[in-house]
């Protein structure tokens, strides 16, 4: 049974190809990219922060279902449980990825320089706290990324691939003198 899509298709498409959008498609693009370019990281944090809480909520709906409480308690539980997620989801987000970059790249370098188990946990255990005390800046610089790729594409498709590099230049100093202006001002 063949779908059509193999090994073959996916290693024929180009990047020209990759990067080319249609219209309505393309403006969507550069308002996504605009929106991440800025506020990446405010709206991941948004959306891990509403994520939590509805999860948190959920779960809190399910028990309060299986122990039968009544409505006006199920609905207090629902809504304590998804404050409690909206304010430490980000924390948990934030904890969850610098233990997975602490813990990968110490078990990388450990094998890399062969260290004992003793010193690549003491290791991940440095890393982890590293990669948490950075974790914002490493979250704010991969949402600007995606987000000056995201304009890449969409000015590609629209003017082609010198305008769409001279858009994302133009950008990059644009959210350079934007943050630089929000950092002197706090």
């Amino acid at each position: 049974m063949n779908l059509g899509f193999g090994l073959n298709n996916l290693t024929s498409i180009t990047v020209s190809e990759l990067t080319k959008a249609g219209a309505g498609s393309a403006l969507v693009l550069l308002i996504a990219g605009i929106a991440l370019l800025f506020a990446g990281r405010l709206i991941l944090k948004l959306t891990v922060s509403v994520g939590f809480g509805v999860l948190l909520a959920y779960i809190g709906l399910r028990v309060s279902s299986v122990m039968k409480l009544g409505q006006i308690a199920s609905i207090l539980v629902v809504l304590i449980l998804f404050v409690i997620g909206f304010l430490v989801g980000w924390v948990i987000f934030k904890l969850s990825l610098s233990i997975i970059a602490g813990l990968s790249t110490a078990l990388l370098l450990g094998g890399y320089m062969s260290l004992n188990l003793l010193y690549t946990l003491l290791l991940a255990i440095i890393l982890m706290v590293i990669f948490y005390l950075a974790m914002e800046y490493i979250i704010t610089a991969v949402a600007a990324l995606a987000g000056l790729a995201l304009i890449y594409i969409s000015v590609n498709s629209l003017a082609g691939g010198e305008w769409a590099l001279v858009a994302v230049i133009l950008m990059l100093v644009l959210a350079i003198i934007v943050k630089t202006a929000h950092r002197r001002r706090k």
